[in-house]
């Protein structure tokens, strides 16, 4: 394995893969979590592995994290 890939990270993304998107519902809303995505997300963090979320959304990064970290997004339990 090249060092590249074992010393890199994975990206995930937000919107239908990390919670569930069922159309816009505006900047503010994420919807639930998917249970086996974050499952798989906490083993990546349990394996040591850098884990970065992804999204298309134009939003300030900043609010977006505070979101998820206060639990405004349903998937704090990442940051966990």
């Amino acid at each position: 394995m090249s060092e590249g890939i074992k010393n890199g990270w994975i990206g995930v993304d937000l919107d239908g893969c990390l919670a569930r998107y069922e159309g816009w519902k505006g900047i503010e809303h994420i919807g639930e979590p998917v249970p086996a995505m974050l499952d798989r997300v906490h083993a990546w963090i349990d394996e040591g592995k850098i884990v970065k979320i992804f999204t298309a959304r134009i939003f300030r990064r900043v609010q977006l994290l505070q979101m998820i970290l206060t639990g405004e997004s349903g998937i704090a339990t990442i940051a966990a």
